[in-house]
């Protein structure tokens, strides 16, 4: 073989390579494109997850801080019976944290003979969530009080 026909055949070897190395680079082009989609959304449902999670979280932290709210309307409302039994309210609020909870004491409820009841309703809502407690309070002639049912009111 003559330095001609050497060099002519290093081209072709050459030429051909290259046109080979070109045709892969086109086709991972594709490849990296569908692989970066992939990942983005699953970083965008990981993402929609945590905030959920977030969500949900506050949600019951604001439940918790509503019911302790109410549940201290309803404490409330029984040392006010205890010092005075005939006490009754159509309504009044009583703020605890930042958190207003609205209490009614009212007559009635399922009492012994003899016995007065008064019906204590404490209701209040923290961000949108609300909770409430309704007591049912015997109160007797000497000024003793009795809790016959407690119990969180369904919203």
């Amino acid at each position: 073989m003559n330095n001609v026909q050497k060099h002519n055949n290093h081209n072709v070897g050459q030429g051909h390579r290259r046109s080979f190395s070109a045709m892969a680079g086109q086709a991972i082009f594709p490849l990296v494109l569908i692989l970066t989609a992939v990942f983005g959304l699953i970083a965008a449902a990981f993402a929609g997850a945590a905030y959920l999670q977030t969500l949900l979280s506050s949600q019951r932290a604001f439940a918790e801080q509503a019911l302790q709210a109410s549940a201290s309307g309803v404490d409330d409302a029984l040392l006010r019976i205890a010092r005075d039994g005939n006490f009754l309210s159509v309504g009044y609020t009583l703020t605890v944290d930042g958190i207003d909870a609205d209490v009614v004491v009212a007559s009635g409820g399922s009492c012994a003979s003899g016995q007065t009841c008064r019906t204590i309703t404490s209701e209040a809502t923290q961000r949108g969530v609300t909770r409430s407690i309704e007591v049912i309070v015997e109160v007797s002639p000497n000024g003793g009080t009795k809790v016959l049912s407690r119990q969180e009111l369904t919203n």
